[in-house]
């Protein structure tokens, strides 16, 4: 009964089981060794005038030694599991898993085949789970006769799904980041409700929302604007609240602030290369209107931040950003 129950690991079911183990705890170890290697405090802080550091760290070393390592793990790795496994020929096997772990956690990382593309590194289970699923189909195609053939068809699915999946997968990432950001903003989200505009994204930086708007048609000249949207009592309003604390007064950006109404101004600027701006104060919070280079009329810009609507965080996670 024993006998019956027991799991032969070289057979074909467990040489493809036990690649595709082996195939995922080196995406996971790779993909973790890649996270330390950026967070690291091994690496360069660079410099600010008049600090000091005396701390021991690696500059660029610090990447090569994280790609050595790496490489070092997936070949010890993969040589290793299919010396134990016993696939043939040898060589070939190892190399062949060598560069399907590497294609496969780069594809992971979303950046095709190219380390500069891969800027972040990837999710460890997305690392786990395509590398394992192409280390299994390279033990497949090990399996010599016809099973060979499967091993190719399930090689080229598992490529053709890691090239698809890891954008979808950043993608939802990256919403779910800006949710966090935008709920942590901690006031009442609104986003200007100008005619003929569409609000396209939006992101919470410093405490501060910004909102892109623009035309659902493009129109001569620009029609993109952007507008901040902050707490009345934060660093960010007081800064540019500042702008217009007195008649005329600005920054050096703007010519001159005039008010246009109960806590409204238009800040104008007679730079071609610059429009002007608006800015308001309405219900405890301040807001900002600026286009994206160009000129946009001084009603446009007076509009984006008065009249408003109340917007969901989900649905501004969702934008483009």
């Amino acid at each position: 009964m024993r006998s019956r129950l027991s799991w032969d690991w070289r057979s074909l079911p467990g040489r493809v089981a036990g690649s595709g183990l082996t195939g995922a705890a080196l995406g996971a170890a790779v993909a973790g060794i890649w996270h330390a290697s950026l967070t690291s405090t091994l690496g360069c802080p660079r410099p600010t005038p008049g600090s000091v550091d005396g701390n021991f760290c690696l500059p660029v070393g610090l990447w090569l030694l994280a790609v050595a390592v790496n490489c070092a793990v997936i070949l010890v790795g993969v040589w290793g599991a299919f010396t134990v496994l016993r696939l043939r020929p040898r060589q070939a096997t190892v190399f062949g898993g060598c560069v399907v772990v590497v294609v496969m956690i780069l594809l992971a990382a979303g950046g095709g085949l190219s380390l500069r593309q891969s800027k972040l590194p990837p999710t460890p289970w997305l690392a786990a789970l395509e590398a394992g699923a192409g280390l299994a189909a390279v033990a497949l195609i090990a399996g010599g006769d016809r099973i060979w053939l499967a091993g190719v068809l399930a090689l080229a699915v598992t490529i053709a799904a890691a090239v698809q999946v890891p954008p979808l997968v950043r993608q939802h990432e990256l919403v779910d980041s800006r949710l966090h950001d935008l709920v942590a903003l901690g006031f009442p989200l609104e986003v200007p409700s100008v005619p003929s505009y569409h609000v396209t994204a939006a992101e919470a930086t410093e405490g501060v929302l910004l909102v892109v708007i623009d035309q659902s048609i493009p129109h001569p000249g620009t029609t993109e604007i952007f507008v901040d949207i902050g707490p009345a009592g934060g660093a960010w309003a007081a800064r540019e609240l500042a702008m217009c604390a007195s008649p005329g007064h600005s920054r050096p950006l703007y010519d001159a602030c005039s008010a246009r109404g109960p806590d409204r101004w238009l800040l104008t600027n007679t730079d071609p290369l610059f429009g002007d701006a608006a800015l308001a104060k309405s219900a405890g919070l301040v807001l900002q209107s600026s286009p994206n280079g160009g000129r946009v009329s001084d009603s446009t810009l007076i509009a984006a931040v008065t009249s408003l609507r109340p917007a969901s965080a989900a649905s501004l996670a969702g934008l483009r950003g």
